[in-house]
């Protein structure tokens, strides 16, 4: 009687015996969508939130042009952004979302160098992003 303890195979879930037997109480979560490597987990691994920042993250990228290739480490935007929803009054009640994206504020030119099957090189260069921002996309109605 009194004795509370959690299952491991379900976090969201704890139990309870009481006098009417096995209590069972289910935590809910927020509907949040995002990529796993973007979920911050609770204690319980129960829910997560997303990591809202927007920050550039580097991904290696095969480039050929020609005959010639490289491996170039490029970053890209990436992130998710918080959407502000407002109501307003035109003749009748509307709900606005105002929807904000991560995209490029800003970025450099850099060189790269990419090797031919001659066994010479060409000289490039790549917009190479430096800093990534939140900012509005589109508005729905």
């Amino acid at each position: 009687m009194g004795d509370r303890w959690k299952d491991a195979a379900h976090p969201c879930s704890s139990f309870s015996c009481s006098k009417e037997g096995i209590q069972t109480e289910t935590r809910v979560c927020p509907r949040d969508k995002c990529l796993e490597e973007d979920r911050i987990w609770d204690d319980q691994h129960c829910c997560f939130t997303c990591n809202q920042s927007c920050i550039p993250k580097v991904t290696g990228i095969n480039v050929t042009i020609d005959d010639c290739t490289t491996v170039i480490r490029l970053p890209v935007c990436q992130g998710q952004c918080v959407s502000e929803f407002r109501a307003e009054l035109h003749g009748s009640l509307q709900v606005m979302q105002k929807s904000n994206c991560c995209q490029v504020r800003s970025s450099e030119r850099r060189p790269v160098t990419l090797q031919c099957l001659d066994l010479t090189t060409r000289h490039y260069t790549y917009r190479h992003i430096t800093s990534c921002e939140c900012r509005a996309c589109f508005m729905l109605r």
